[in-house]
Formats: C-alpha cells, structure tokens, sequence
C-alpha cells in the first residue's frame, strides 16, 4: 500500500487461460507467522501521534487504551502489538463520536492526563484514591455511548442522500456504455438539506465534506467523474456511519473494497458492480461490511 517494487513471477499456463495484458489478484504466501492479536481497523482511532481503542468493562463502562498497531490484516482487520488482551471487548461502531467532536477528545485528554485514574471508571468520571473513604451510593451507570437516532426530518434526509448516492453508484457500476458524465445535482440538493437538519458538530462536518465532494463532480468528463468519486464515497460513508440510514435502507447495504483502485464505495448487493472502472474488472473488490441501520428510526 505504501510501496511500489516491479516483480517477475514464473507461472505455470498450460491451458493457457493467462494472456498478455490481464489483470490478476495475486495472495503472496510469506510463511507461516506467530499467532497475531487481530482487531477490526475501525476499533483504532489514529491521532497522528497516538493510537487509541476503547474497551468496553461492562454495565456502559469503557476505558480508553493506548495501543501500537502492527500489520494489516484480511478483512479490515489490522495487528495489535501492545495494549490490548485477547478476549476483551473493543468498541467498533459510534467510536464514542458523539454529537460533539469536543466531549471525544475531553474523553482522551482525561485518560491521558490522569495517571493516578483507576481502570474501569467511566472516561467523564474522576476516581478516588483507594485510601479515600467510600462515597454515596453511586447513581446507577450511564448507558453505553451510541449514537442519537436522528430526528425524523433528518433521517428523511439522510436516507434521501443514500438513496442518491446509490443512483451515481450503480450507474458507475454499470458497463459504459456512452460518455455521458453523471448528473450529481440530486444528491447535492440532499446533502445541502440533510446539512440544515443534522444535529453535532461532527456530524456536521461530515455532511459539509460529503457535499464539497459531490459538487466537485460537476461539469466533470465521466472518467474524471470516476476518480472523484473515490473521495465522495469516503465522504458519504462517513456520514452514513455518523448518521445511519434506516433500517429499510441498510437491508442490503454494504461497504466494498477495490484493492486495484485502492478505494471503498456503497452498494446494494453483494454481487461486486465496480465504479472505478469502464468496462473491466466490473467484480474487482470484496464487501468488507454491512452497514447497519439506525435504532429507532422509524
């Protein structure tokens, strides 16, 4: 992913099914290797100087670890070296983005400036010394962190932008058959009303990139088009995974992976419909996950 290095590789083609000019996706054997700690990639959130993963100690108690992330794994997967044990439950979807971007990094900066803080105790609660006389009976704990159901007029919209996300990516995923660029000004129109109704500054945010990215498609040539939307589909399922859509949207909903185009995308299926190629490699990519919908979404 990070390097480029030119290989010749011998292979056998007695039937010859191999042919000058194809593609081929080709799994390199490098031995066997000592058991590996695996978690999935979106339990890790990587500050630039820091990595952390949330650990769930039960009754919507986390705790917040510093951890040295090792080799990319299949599936989204990715090595732990250092910070966490096997068996222990890591918080994998809402990442304790809440509506505020602000109360995720008070959360971090408590854990990593309280050194004498006790392992277990809520990230939002101080701890007391052992020697310390036991306090009042404690309130019962607060519910884990997840993420708000949207209100009923942005979930309106956030299944609205989907639903035109998924016309731009069909039709990508779609044989070319003309040069004829997409249209993106119904998806746009989504984003700019999903943006007046989302709640969280994050969230937010998300929606502000996710439109920039749709606008950029504008007055493009299709095969431009098919480059920008790489970062649009970054943008869009960012959002979806701040904002889920509702569950009769995410009923056959997934994220999918090209490894040749390096990028990811939504679909409604699992059968692969490329976007980021023309005519070839149209089931280049594997799903990585399905996409969960909103709770109380109605």
């Amino acid at each position: 992913m990070t390097r480029t290095a030119l290989v010749r590789v011998a292979v056998a083609n007695p039937e010859e099914l191999l042919r000058r000019g194809m593609f081929a996706t080709v799994d390199i054997d490098v031995g066997p290797s000592e058991p590996a700690l695996l978690v999935p990639r979106e339990a890790i959130i990587d500050s630039g100087e820091s990595q952390i993963a949330f650990v769930s100690l039960g009754k919507g108690r986390f705790e917040p670890r510093r951890v040295a992330m090792g080799r990319a794994g299949e599936q989204g997967t990715v090595q732990v070296l250092a910070g966490l044990k096997a068996g222990e439950v890591v918080v994998v979807s809402g990442q304790f983005l809440l509506d505020s971007e602000s109360r995720l990094r008070e959360a971090i900066a408590k854990f990593l400036g309280q050194s004498t803080a006790g392992a277990g105790a809520p990230a939002s609660q101080p701890t007391r010394s052992p020697a310390a006389p036991d306090p009042a009976p404690a309130a019962p704990d607060p519910a884990p962190a997840t993420v708000d159901p949207a209100p009923a007029a942005a979930q309106r919209h956030v299944d609205e932008t989907v639903r035109a996300y998924l016309v731009l990516a069909e039709a990508l995923g779609a044989a070319q058959e003309d040069e004829t660029p997409l249209d993106p000004d119904e998806l746009i129109d989504a984003l700019h009303a999903l943006e007046g109704e989302v709640e969280g500054l994050n969230a937010h945010r998300l929606v502000m990139e996710a439109a920039s990215a749709a606008e950029t498609l504008k007055d493009q040539p299709l095969d431009r088009q098919r480059e920008l939307f790489k970062n649009l589909s970054v943008t869009i399922i960012a959002v979806v995974d701040a904002r889920p859509p509702s569950p009769a949207m995410t009923s056959s909903l997934y994220v999918v992976n090209c490894p040749m185009a390096e990028a990811d995308w939504l679909q409604r299926a699992e059968t692969i419909r490329n976007p980021y190629y023309a005519d070839a490699m149209k089931e280049c990519g594997s799903v990585v996950r399905p996409v969960v919908g909103a709770k109380g979404a109605r």
